[in-house]
């Protein structure tokens, strides 16, 4: 693995941590929100069955971020591996990071309910899946030898 093939993916996935490090931050101080609100009020709090949006929102911004990082990240280090981050995997890489940063900002400030598609969102997962397919599609032809 070259060296700069080596820094580029490390950037990329220290900024991708701190996006999962963010989310999870969020997480936390809406949890501690919410239980403070709940305790003022004389009830309980039990996140897992809150009927709060706000928290469903964080808890779904962490899972959702979560659940796509080994179809991101896996596909970036196999790129490194095979010194073949080039500009438009580069592009993509960043590109996926900044729509998670719009997933987590819009998440936790329009919600997500359980009522059906959220369009609201589309704006960061259309995006992102684009730039995730992107940087998958190259490393299953970088794999395969089709290059």
């Amino acid at each position: 693995m070259e060296r700069v093939q080596a820094l580029s993916a490390s950037r990329i996935t220290l900024s991708f941590l701190l996006v999962y490090l963010s989310a999870i931050i969020v997480q936390i101080v809406t949890k501690i929100r919410l239980s403070k609100e709940a305790q003022a009020a004389g009830k309980q709090f039990n996140r897992y069955d809150s009927p709060s949006p706000a928290m469903h929102a964080a808890d779904r911004a962490v899972g959702n971020l979560l659940e796509w990082s080994p179809l991101f990240l896996g596909p970036l280090w196999v790129l490194a591996a095979l010194s073949a981050l080039d500009g438009i995997v580069l592009a993509a890489s960043w590109g996926y990071v900044f729509c998670r940063v719009g997933y987590l900002a819009l998440a936790t400030s329009n919600g997500i309910s359980l009522a059906g598609r959220q369009t609201g969102l589309y704006a960061a997962t259309v995006p992102g899946y684009i730039c995730l397919m992107v940087v998958l599609g190259k490393a299953l032809c970088m794999a395969s030898g089709d290059y």
